[in-house]
Formats: C-alpha cells, structure tokens, sequence
C-alpha cells in the first residue's frame, strides 16, 4: 500500500504542477517508518518568522504559486502551533525520521497550505508533537508561511492502526477540501517497541486564501 499511495501522489502532483514544482522527487511511506533514509547535513530553512504578510485589499485575493518560494525535502517553510495545548514545532517539508527529530514534517505527497487538497504532518510523541494528547474537538490549528498564515479547526480525534491510516489518507488523497491532517505514535507511555497504532488529529481549514496553482484556475 505505501508503493501504491506513493504511485499515486507522484501522478497527481507531477500532472498538476510540473515543470513549476517537483513535488515528490522521492517515494515516502505514510506511517512513522523504521528505517527512513538520513540526512548528513543540517536541515535548512526559507520560513522568516519576523516576515509580515502583505494582506490583499480585494474582498476575493488569493495568491499565486509564482509568488510563493516553494521549499525542497528537508526544508523548514514554516511553523505550526496550538496556542490551546502548546504545540509549537517548526515545520519541514518531508517527513524522514531525521526530519522528525528537528520537529514537525509534512508527508511530500500532500499539499502546503491554501491548496485546497490535504495535508499530512507527523510529529514524535515523545517530543514536538507529545501534546497532542490534549487536543480536543474545536481546537484551533495555526501554520504560518511566508506567503499566508492558515488556520483549522479540529473536527475528529482519533487512533488508528497504521494500516487502516494509510488506507485512510489514499481514499482522501484525491479530495478537492483542505482538511489538515496531524498523527503521532500511540499510545503516549509506551515508549519501548514497535508501536503500531496512530493517534490522528483531523482538521478543516477555516482561514488564509487560497493558492492558484493550476492553469485553469488562472482562466476562472
């Protein structure tokens, strides 16, 4: 199934966006692997925490992939945060054990923010994402970006077995909704052995524009 999930996020996103952005340059499992490759060099980051984001004076904005700095794997491109629990993580673009050891990291078969598809974030229990055993259902989510900060509201959570997850994330990979989509090992107090349980926080997006990243939305 991770073949299959990837076959199919690599289709999708290399139709819609090539030559602007190459998406996924790499197969990516969609649970916490044991054995995912390694980094030998500090991660980077294009996210400025002290950038103001200019806000279009049209009633109907929206912003342009052109004008947005599209980051590679292993790059921070921004923050997410919980003012509610704690969660505070810099967010990576790909989602490799090393990655996950620096904070939050975004599955590279997913979307960023604005797009309108969905987004898949991983987090350790253990460290950056520990408090998300608190989160309740109403909960606001906040990922700021260089281009646009986002906002969304929990709508379910839930634990799954890693399996019935990644099922779960194939189904909705297709879906023209932003839905946030943040998981972690469980259960939180084990911390010895493979654990194959999920616990999955579902959000939908209730603030921040939309991108533009298809000719034909463009056209419109």
């Amino acid at each position: 199934m991770p073949v299959l999930f990837t076959v199919i996020g690599y289709a999708l996103l290399t139709a819609a966006l090539v030559p602007v952005w190459e998406m996924v340059s790499a197969a990516a499992g969609l649970v916490i692997a044991e054995d995912a490759p390694v980094f030998t060099s500090e991660l980077k980051s294009i996210y400025d925490p002290s950038f103001q984001v200019q806000t279009p004076v049209e009633e109907d904005a929206f912003i342009r992939i052109d004008d947005i700095e599209l980051p590679a794997a292993g790059t921070q491109y921004g923050n997410i945060t919980c003012e509610k629990i704690g969660l505070d993580a810099p967010l990576y673009w790909d989602d490799t054990l090393e990655i996950l050891r620096y904070g939050a990291g975004q599955n590279i078969a997913s979307f960023m923010p604005g797009f309108g598809r969905i987004l898949i974030i991983a987090g350790h229990n253990s460290t950056h994402f520990n408090v998300i055993q608190n989160i309740e259902v109403g909960d606001v989510i906040r990922i700021d970006t260089n281009y646009c900060p986002y906002e969304y509201e929990v709508q379910e959570v839930k634990v799954y077995n890693e399996d019935d997850l990644e099922q779960l994330f194939t189904e909705h990979l297709l879906d023209e909704e932003e839905t946030l989509y943040l998981y972690t090992c469980y259960p939180f107090t084990a911390h010895v052995g493979r654990r194959t349980d999920r616990m999955l926080v579902t959000a939908k997006r209730i603030s921040g524009y939309d991108v533009k990243w298809k000719a034909s939305q463009y056209e419109q």
